[in-house]
């Protein structure tokens, strides 16, 4: 009996030991496969992330989150995901700025490769050359922009291009250089729209003055009839004066002038205008000529005037304007009234050096200038 408890007793044991090694191999192998199935698939996500497979590689580490050992390392694969799904958006930005970049949208290029993460590491050092690259083509485009607005006498707008690339870099030699330049013709170009404004005030005062001068000489011609009837009048009174200048001839005869005074003077001449030098060597105020020449393209005219100026006499002038394809002259007696000639833009096109020939009668003598000058401005 004693000997069959005691086999009894072993039996138990044995079937003890045997259930605690089988649950001890079960559970081996249970956390083998658990840690297996966990290491697959945290490796997938990341082999995943590595082919920019980023969907894939957030779906391989939400299942490895959720097996046994997945629970245990929450934190850990919480971070793989968001650095997953950051590194997806990053890849957008780069091919973003990467299409932007074939349009020519370079700033808009720019903003995109900016946004590109350091985590990205495939991208995100291309995404820094980029950027640099970009600001350089930047830069070149708006200089060019700025060049082509200057030609065309726009430079407001070029100097709008040329702050552009000083907001990029403010130290850029060219960019300072042209913007300068483009200052200065901006002043130049307002002084000349007042200059032009004037002298288009000047032509119009100078039709005005016409228009009145030719009412005048209407009225003077009726005026010269009742001067004539008058001359009848005072002819019989004539007849008694030259009876009295006989006996008054004598007297004059004796009072002979002594008072004329011989000199020399010399003509010089600049540009159209000639200045008197007496002999006492001070020269004469104002000269005589050519004043003041100027086009107006508003009239398409030419506008001069031949001023008698300090000559004393009557100045008969002759003006020859050489245009292109044509020759115009114009004669006349010097007054200090202004002077029109029409021409067309294919007289006088932009920038055009008109050579002018000049001929005057003085005292006289004929006194010749040739000079040339750029009447279209533009």
């Amino acid at each position: 009996m004693r000997k069959e408890n005691i086999r009894k007793r072993k039996r138990i044991r044995l079937i003890i030991v045997t259930c605690i090694v089988f649950f001890i191999i079960m559970t081996s192998s249970v956390y083998a496969y658990s840690l297996n199935s966990y290491n697959n698939l945290m490796n997938n996500g990341t082999q995943f992330l590595k082919e920019d497979k980023f969907d894939s590689s957030i779906v391989s580490y939400k299942k490895a989150q959720s097996t046994f050992l997945g629970k245990k390392h929450s934190k850990e694969i919480n971070d793989n995901i968001n650095l997953a799904n950051k590194v997806k958006n990053s890849k957008q930005s780069y091919d973003q700025g990467m299409q932007l970049y074939k349009d020519k949208k370079y700033i808009e290029a720019m903003d995109s490769f900016k946004k590109v993460a350091k985590e990205d590491s495939k991208r995100y050092i291309d995404s820094n050359n980029k950027i640099n690259e970009l600001k350089k083509l930047h830069i070149a485009e708006n200089i060019e922009n700025a060049k082509n607005e200057a030609n065309n006498k726009k430079y407001d707008s070029a100097i709008n291009f040329l702050n552009v690339v000083l907001n990029f870099d403010s130290n850029n030699n060219e960019a300072n250089q042209l913007k300068n330049e483009y200052d200065s013709l901006i002043k130049k170009q307002k002084e000349d729209e007042e200059n032009k404004a004037r002298q288009l005030q000047e032509a119009e005062q100078l039709k005005k003055e016409t228009a009145e001068k030719n009412t005048n000489s209407t009225t003077n011609s009726n005026s010269n009839t009742q001067k004539n009837a008058n001359i009848t009048a005072n002819s019989n009174n004539n007849t008694q004066k030259n009876i009295n200048s006989t006996t008054n001839s004598n007297s004059k005869t004796q009072q002979s002038s002594n008072s004329t005074t011989n000199y020399t003077e010399t003509v010089g001449v600049s540009n159209g205008w000639f200045s008197i030098k007496k002999n006492d060597g001070i020269i004469a105020p104002n000269g005589f000529g050519m004043r003041r020449i100027w086009y107006v393209d508003t009239f398409s005219e030419i506008y001069f005037d031949f001023a008698q100026g300090s000559a004393g006499e009557a100045l008969n002038y002759d003006i020859t304007f050489h245009l292109q394809g044509r020759d115009v002259n114009y004669k006349d007696t010097a007054s200090n009234n202004l002077k029109s000639i029409p021409v067309s833009l294919s007289d006088l096109p932009k920038g055009y050096n008109v050579r002018i020939d000049v001929s005057v009668v003085y005292k006289g003598k004929t006194y010749n200038d040739t000079f040339y000058k750029v009447l279209n401005n533009g």
